[in-house]
């Protein structure tokens, strides 16, 4: 059983209004302009570039958002940082970046605090700081984003910039696979594996696995497989022990388990688990 962890990587751009100003301001265009302390003309500034970033234009897309950030709107300016840190129609600036995600996540703005912890944490165009990475990463965490609390809780997990505590890892992994995310779902799953922070609970473990394994997390679908092949939380079903390997290693997952359930299978039940695995993967495309 795999113990690795994983990390995510920067969430998709945020246009603001997704998902918190523009649901409120469907329901209340008042009551968005006091929380965004936005006018309308800027609002309309910060869709169309966002239009525009959507077909591929970046060029539009900056046009319309510099004058934004250079004004102080956290969401443009957290935009613009994470088109340096792309180099998506500029040229790829990781100290550019740096600086917009600090202003944008200095006014609160969430998606920049979690993309700037996680470059204090790599160390992109700033000395590696695992304290500066936790912080940055609790601020966004408290907002609710679900990358940054899984972050966090790899943080804790590790001891790093924290003091190590499992169960508070254990807390924000379970925080962020709530919303929906794979790679804290493993790792949730693997906390009851392990029985770090967390009751040892083969059944939640199992459960877990499956919500991530469906969402092709290889490490998830690796592990499922194994306790499908040893039983552990679940009916041992060789099928579905051959199925969830196969689908980790054609997900680029190292294992040598697809071959040795293999061998165990009579060839009837290879050839449902392959199927199964090709129902699978189209049901994907």
């Amino acid at each position: 059983m795999s113990i690795s962890h994983t990390f995510t990587t920067n969430p998709p751009l945020l246009y603001p209004g997704r998902p918190h100003a523009l649901s409120r301001w469907l329901m209340s265009s008042l009551l968005v302009l006091a929380l965004s302390i936005m006018t309308f003309a800027a609002f309309a500034d910060l869709k169309q570039g966002y239009d525009a970033y959507l077909k591929g234009d970046f060029k539009a897309a900056m046009e319309q958002w510099l004058p934004l950030a250079e004004q102080g709107n956290r969401d443009a300016q957290y935009n613009l940082g994470l088109m340096f840190q792309r180099g998506e129609g500029v040229g790829q600036n990781h100290k550019i970046a740096f600086t917009w995600y600090t202003l944008a996540a200095k006014q609160g703005q969430a998606e920049a605090q979690h993309n700037l912890g996680g470059m204090y944490y790599r160390g992109e165009s700033v000395e590696p700081d695992y304290e500066m990475a936790a912080n940055w990463y609790s601020l966004a965490a408290q907002q609710g984003q679900a990358e940054a609390q899984h972050n966090l809780g790899v943080m804790f997990a590790r001891g790093q910039g924290v003091e190590q505590d499992d169960t508070i890892a254990a807390n924000w992994y379970r925080a962020a696979a709530d919303q929906g995310k794979a790679n804290p779902q493993y790792n949730l799953g693997l906390a009851h594996y392990l029985g770090k922070g967390v009751t040892q609970d083969f059944a939640i473990a199992a459960r877990w696995f499956t919500l991530a394994a469906e969402q092709g997390q290889p490490d998830a679908q690796h592990d499922l497989g194994v306790m499908y092949y040893q039983g552990e939380g679940v009916e041992q079903d060789l099928i579905r022990a051959h199925m969830w390997s196969n689908l980790a290693a054609l997900n680029g997952r190292e294992t040598v388990n697809r071959d040795i359930i293999a061998r165990e299978m009579t060839q009837p039940q290879l050839e449902e688990a392959q199927r199964l695995a090709r129902d699978w993967q189209q049901k994907r495309r």
